[in-house]
């Protein structure tokens, strides 16, 4: 075979950003707080209640939001942002 015509497109494959624990446990979190609530009210909620359904310490909460309030203003900016995002 000649080597006449152009050399094949090659492909470098990108470097992955890997998601560290720290992101994996805050959107755990959230992921349960809009779980939960798709069911039930707010008012039904506790740390406990949703850390238990993430597998997370309940400590662990306390690492990303000081309490549920802030939660949910965590959870209204994601939404917010996704809205926006769609439209």
């Amino acid at each position: 075979m000649s080597d006449n015509g152009p050399s094949p497109l090659r492909v470098e494959p990108q470097p992955v950003s890997r998601i560290g624990k720290a992101e994996r446990t805050r959107a755990a979190i959230l992921d349960a707080a809009l779980a939960f609530l798709w069911g039930r009210p707010f008012r039904e909620m506790t740390v406990t209640r949703l850390m238990e359904s993430t597998g997370v310490s309940r400590s662990a909460f306390y690492q990303y939001f000081s309490d549920l309030h802030e939660l949910m203003q965590a959870l209204q900016d994601m939404l917010q942002s996704e809205i926006f995002a769609a439209v």
